[in-house]
């Protein structure tokens, strides 16, 4: 198991910890790098392949002999990471314009793509893994990058561009077939595109038009979630682009992330708020049911949590503090001191 943390001073930390048997190694793990300020964070976990994005603004003081490797390339902070399917290799990204491709068993740095001059906010890899795999990243400059390693030249070269916006892309992610791509912008629309030819072959329009932040393909591939700056879900079938259901007040603020089931039956949701849902996906799509099964704060009991993680299998496991209160990871539960605002969680 890893946790891979992308840093405001342009490294990422790579670091191995037990998870989630027991609270104290992983937090020991994430406690090693005293005052070192975090963008985002991932952690995967073999054989279950479990991936967890979280950031926090910074991360408690405390002494650990846990080793971690210091991976560096990067110029400015590091906004997004992830680790490929296979999980050999790790994906990032950052303010320096540039994504950057790691390996995880040899500690280096595999590909670098040129600097686009403007921020990737985030940062995506493809459901094919190999030869075949591709990365995908989010710009500043109102546009997603399609990007392919170069045999042998140790650079991600850029295979398309997918335009459209007319703002920062803030997000964007693959389709389960690998076929397609969904971006999500500042400028309040969704655009689906061909991966092949880079066209749009959707546009799509949450309601209300707001900032988008986060997208979330069911795995069966049906359905594209859309969420971000009002706490409002937006449901689309994709056959026919046709908007299935909104649903209101999800969260109280900005929605920062959605992830769904292996079955698709179920999605998790967490926000700014510092809260996480658990919704019935079959529910929201045939009778537009818009109370969620379970939901539980970061400020409310473990044992609440820990009723919701055994009646849904559902673990959210990683917060993201936005003051000092730094990260705690109790048994793949979360919780924090001081106001916490969730950004990552994810299901298996």
């Amino acid at each position: 198991r890893r946790i891979a943390l992308g840093c405001k001073d342009s490294t990422v930390r790579v670091l191995r910890a037990p998870f989630p048997t027991s609270p104290s190694p992983l937090l020991a793990a994430a406690q090693q790098h005293r005052g070192t300020k975090l963008e985002n964070a991932s952690i995967s976990a073999k054989p279950s392949k479990a991936h967890v994005e979280s950031s926090a603004s910074s991360i408690p003081t405390a002494d650990t002999n846990t080793p971690a490797v210091v991976l560096r390339g990067h110029q400015d902070s590091v906004y997004d990471l992830c680790f490929s399917p296979d999980l050999d290799s790790l994906a990032t990204c950052s303010l320096d314009g540039t994504v950057r491709l790691w390996s995880v068993q040899n500690q280096r740095q595999l590909a670098a793509s040129v600097s686009l001059g403007k921020a990737l906010w985030s940062v995506a890899c493809s459901p094919r893994a190999g030869s075949r795999a591709m990365l995908l990243s989010s710009c500043a400059n109102a546009a997603a990058q399609l990007w392919h390693v170069h045999p042998g030249s140790g650079q991600l070269k850029q295979q398309r561009v997918f335009v459209g916006h007319t703002d920062d892309v803030n997000v964007s992610r693959f389709h389960p077939n690998g076929a397609y791509v969904a971006t999500g912008s500042m400028d309040g629309y969704v655009l689906y595109h061909d991966l092949v030819t880079g066209q749009i072959v959707r546009t799509l329009l949450p309601a209300p038009r707001s900032p988008v932040y986060c997208l979330a393909f069911s795995l069966c591939g049906r359905y594209l979630v859309s969420a971000g700056d009002v706490g409002v879900l937006s449901i689309f079938e994709l056959a026919g682009g046709r908007l299935v259901t909104s649903v209101a007040y999800a969260h109280s603020g900005c929605v920062r992330s959605l992830s769904f089931s292996p079955d698709s039956r179920l999605m998790l949701s967490s926000g700014s708020d510092g809260s996480a849902s658990v919704w019935d996906f079959s529910q929201l799509v045939t009778s537009h049911l818009s109370v969620p099964m379970s939901a539980v704060k970061a400020t409310e009991s473990s044992s609440k949590r820990s009723r919701l993680n055994a009646q849904h299998g559902l673990e959210a496991r990683v917060c993201r503090s936005v003051c000092d209160g730094g990260v705690q990871l109790h048994g793949g539960q979360f919780c924090g001191q001081g106001t916490v605002a969730l950004h990552g969680v994810s299901l298996r």
